[in-house]
C-alpha cells in the first residue's frame, strides 16, 4: 500500500477523517492535516439535501440531530456522544455499498468523530 492509499476510512479514529469542533482544542492526536489555503467543498451546496418527501412507512437516512438509525449495529463513539447527523451517499460521496456516514461530539462537545457503515 502506498502513502497514497486510504484505508479504514470508515473507523472513526484511523486518522483517514475528522470531524474538527470549533471552538474547541484543535484536532484529536490521530489526526494529521497539512494546511490548505483552499478546502474542498461540492460546488453549489449550501445546505445538506434532507429527504422532505417519505411515505408513511418510510424511515429518513439523512437528517441533523437526533438518533442514529444504524445500517450494521450501534457504533456510536462512547457514553454520551451526542449525533450531529448522518448522511448518504447523495451528495456524491462513496460510502460503500449504499452507505451512510455519521457524526458525532463528545459529551464536552470538544472533539467530534465521523465514521460509515455500507448495506
Amino acid at each position: 500500500m502506498s502513502d497514497d492509499d486510504a484505508d479504514g476510512t470508515w473507523e472513526p479514529e484511523s486518522g483517514e477523517n475528522a470531524v474538527i469542533v470549533q471552538p474547541g482544542a484543535g484536532a484529536p492526536p490521530f489526526v494529521t492535516a497539512a494546511p490548505l489555503h483552499e478546502g474542498p467543498s461540492l460546488p453549489g451546496t449550501d445546505h445538506l439535501p434532507v429527504e422532505d418527501t417519505l411515505a408513511d412507512d418510510e424511515v429518513p437516512w439523512q437528517f441533523l440531530g437526533g438518533e442514529p438509525v444504524w445500517l450494521q449495529g450501534d457504533e456510536t463513539p462512547g457514553e454520551g456522544w451526542r449525533l450531529v447527523g448522518q448522511i448518504t451517499d447523495a451528495m456524491g460521496h462513496n460510502f460503500g455499498d449504499a452507505g451512510i456516514a455519521y457524526v458525532f461530539v463528545s459529551p464536552d462537545a470538544a472533539e467530534g468523530r465521523f465514521l460509515w457503515q455500507c448495506g
